[in-house]
């Protein structure tokens, strides 16, 4: 509806009114009465191609720091004196000020306390999140914060939609919802407690740049995290520091990709399974399957597990289902500019031990003090595997002079030192060789591989062997058989070497 329409119909409503009416003359002073309700928003530019916010530091710019795309669209001769126009607009509703008006109100102000002092009839029922183990676990590991019960917990859901309904023109404008899971079941999901954050433009989706988007809200979720603000509590009448962290995210598949980073697509999709999958391509239709990969999941003693006709043929499942990572694993999942084994956190190096030993029992404990010792030389051995490999790459591609042998080579050298630049900053920059090879950025710039081979490498790096699972030295994928207690530390070796040998294989 244009500003137009909207004052000629509010002239028409006025008309029908008595005198004393005080609805707003226009457009205008509509807007100036939605404002003192304190539900403004903020206009955000943001480059076309999705690379940065002119936010911060980067308010005054007029062009994209990362692509050198222009800010402003071309002013046309005829319209000089017009103000500048910008290519894309992020609109931001500030949570801050929406969590402060819900302890503004009596009656919701004593409803945010329900998660703590209301009773349950049945304790082994859930029935509001605050019934589950993740919540409960939170206030556990973060006791100062729950010891505040009307600090805010938030979940965060995120989804794409055509604003212009079943038309041909293919829009996709991104919302971004936040919830307060303090109130009550009949409340905490009604549409007057759901606070619209984000809306951000089209006419694309924001895909893998979501994070570009999603900055002032965390900005703001840190300060709620970190010092929190004070708000005054009409149920109480009097003012506390109400903090706020966001417990977990609800989204479809797709956007479960765009807000974690791990890709949805191809075939390891499955963030669980992860390159441990059993997932398959389709001979014919080379379109990716999972067909029964979901009988892992079952109990081992489940009548599926060994019905070799209506799933795989001849096939017996045995294998368990695939671990979840904890936090610290995951981390050590992530890639960074690591230049030696021993730069690696001890935690990481505990919780990676503890996720290979899984498939092994010990009845000494010297065992697996055995067991530790020949894990950390095959450990070490790998990362200076890695390191050997990339120190040859740059010996064999280049002369003397530090010229290139070839032009091929100088293109996959700066290919892949652009990609590794971009994926994990200039940290890891051409001007210096990279201590671990990304198998992925690598094989995106040799392309293809020719007869099993990886370019530069031969046969002696796998190419599935990227960089994260190699920094991990050990894969946590858990084996299905189980090792009795051993004691020579070269037995120890050449089991744990032979079992390397296969995860890396598969």
């Amino acid at each position: 509806m244009s500003e137009t329409h909207y004052d000629r119909m509010m002239e028409i409503i006025k008309s029908m009114l008595p005198k004393i009416e005080k609805l707003p003359d226009n457009f205008y002073r509509s807007k100036k009465l939605v404002d003192e309700l304190g539900l403004e928003y903020k206009q955000i530019h943001a480059c076309p191609n999705d690379c940065t916010l002119y936010y911060d530091k980067d308010e005054d710019k007029t062009m994209c720091p990362i692509c050198n795309h222009q800010r402003y669209k071309t002013k046309k001769a005829r319209n000089s004196k017009r103000k500048d126009v910008p290519y894309k607009i992020l609109r931001y509703f500030p949570i801050i000020p929406r969590l402060q008006r819900l302890y503004m109100l009596d009656k919701i102000a004593r409803h945010m306390r329900w998660h703590m002092e209301d009773v349950r009839c049945d304790l082994n029922l859930v029935t509001h999140p605050s019934d589950a183990e993740a919540w409960k676990k939170f206030d556990v590991s973060h006791s100062d914060f729950a010891s505040e019960i009307r600090n805010v917990r938030l979940g965060l859901s995120t989804d794409g939609f055509n604003p212009f309904g079943n038309s041909s023109v293919p829009v996709t404008c991104w919302l971004v919802f936040i919830t307060p899971y303090n109130l009550p079941p009949s409340m905490c999901m009604k549409r007057t407690s759901i606070f619209l954050t984000l809306v951000i433009p089209g006419p694309n989706s924001p895909k893998k740049h979501l994070d570009v988007y999603l900055r002032p809200l965390v900005d703001e979720l840190k300060i709620l995290w970190d010092e929190g603000v004070f708000t005054f509590d009409a149920y109480k009448k009097q003012n506390f520091l109400m903090r706020a962290s966001l417990l977990w995210t609800i989204s479809d598949f797709s956007a479960y990709g765009m807000l974690s980073g791990w890709s949805t697509q191809g075939r390891i999709a499955c963030p669980i399974c992860m390159e441990r999958t059993k997932s398959f391509y389709l001979k014919n239709g080379s379109k990716c399957c999972w067909f029964d990969c979901h009988r892992q999941f079952l109990p081992m003693d489940h009548r599926f597990r060994r019905n070799k006709n209506d799933f795989k043929k001849g096939i017996v499942e045995k294998s368990p289902p695939p671990l979840r990572l904890s936090g610290s694993e995951i981390i050590s999942h992530m890639p960074g500019p690591i230049a030696t084994y021993k730069s690696y956190p001890q935690d990481v190096k505990d919780s990676l031990f503890d996720s290979f030993m899984r498939r092994f029992r010990f009845a000494y404990e010297y065992d697996r003090s055995m067991a530790r010792i020949v894990w950390e030389k095959t450990a070490q051995e790998r990362f200076n595997q890695l390191l050997h490999n990339a120190r040859n790459m740059a010996r064999t591609h280049k002369r003397k002079t530090r010229e290139f042998v070839s032009q091929h080579s100088q293109n996959v050298s700066e290919g892949y030192s652009g990609r590794v630049v971009e994926k994990y900053g200039e940290d890891g920059s051409s001007s210096s060789i990279e201590p671990v090879i990304d198998m992925d950025a690598w094989l995106c710039s040799t392309g293809q591989l020719k007869k099993g081979r990886v370019y530069g490498f031969g046969r002696t790096l796998d190419p599935c062997y990227s960089r994260s699972s190699s920094s991990a030295s050990v894969s946590s994928h858990p084996a299905s058989s189980s090792s009795s207690a051993l004691v020579s530390e070269e037995h120890f070796l050449s089991i744990m070497r032979t079992e390397m040998r296969t995860e890396l294989r598969t």
